[in-house]
């Protein structure tokens, strides 16, 4: 399983468990609902403004969605340029995580 499907497996239990549709989650956050449903299936990447955004909407931190989620490891044992693409996505989202996390900190105690 790659990691964008089990953050977007994540998602989607988040948002049924909030009693959630697609439509309305994706109203909520700001994207289109077809936007969604391809980062629910694994099909599409998300950047972190828009995993916070759901997260927000959802009412959980962001790291519940990577809980498990180990994409620098899974990354260096590939070879390929694939590979290097996700290393450098898991270095930008493993960045902003730690972003929101001391501005929370900073902002909330």
């Amino acid at each position: 399983m790659s990691d964008r499907t089990a953050i977007g497996q994540r998602i989607r239990r988040e948002r049924e468990a909030a009693g959630y549709t697609q439509a309305r989650l994706a109203e909520i956050v700001g994207i289109d609902d077809t936007v969604l449903c391809r980062i629910e299936s694994g099909q599409r990447g998300l950047d972190s403004l828009i995993l916070r955004r759901i997260a927000r909407a959802l009412d959980v931190p962001m790291d519940r969605f990577f809980a498990a989620v180990e994409p620098l490891a899974l990354a260096r044992e590939a070879d390929s340029e694939r590979a290097r693409e996700m290393t450098d996505w898991a270095r930008k989202m493993k960045a902003d995580l730690a972003f929101v996390r001391d501005e929370a900190s900073r902002r909330y105690g």
